[in-house]
């Protein structure tokens, strides 16, 4: 039906002051399964550091934390974050442990 529409991904993030600096998450990066290999979760976190840069340059900030998590499962999805420049800086551990991505930005 042409009236269907379907969302084929999503994702957030969200920025926090934490004792006197800023902070960034991204979370909840999600395909729907018959979207996925297709480049969409790569769009989806490139536009959201795209947003982080944004939100460093509109408040002045000279630079940002910007921090993800991904289990360690997600084989794809942590193979994407190192290739878009997040270090590992915490392997997880666990049953249910995740993996913890940092990458600086700057706008």
């Amino acid at each position: 039906d042409w009236a269907v529409k379907r969302i084929a991904g999503i994702g957030s993030i969200f920025f926090q002051r934490n004792f006197g600096r800023w902070i960034a998450e991204i979370n909840d990066i999600v395909v729907d399964q018959s979207f996925r290999g297709k480049g969409i979760g790569e769009k989806i976190v490139r536009a959201l550091i795209e947003d982080a840069k944004t939100f460093c340059k509109d408040t002045g900030i000279p630079k940002l934390k910007l921090y993800l998590t991904s289990r360690p499962a997600r084989t794809e999805a942590n193979k994407l974050y190192q290739k878009l420049g997040f270090v590992l800086v915490a392997k997880a551990e666990g049953e249910w442990g995740t993996n913890l991505y940092k990458i600086i930005i700057a706008p």
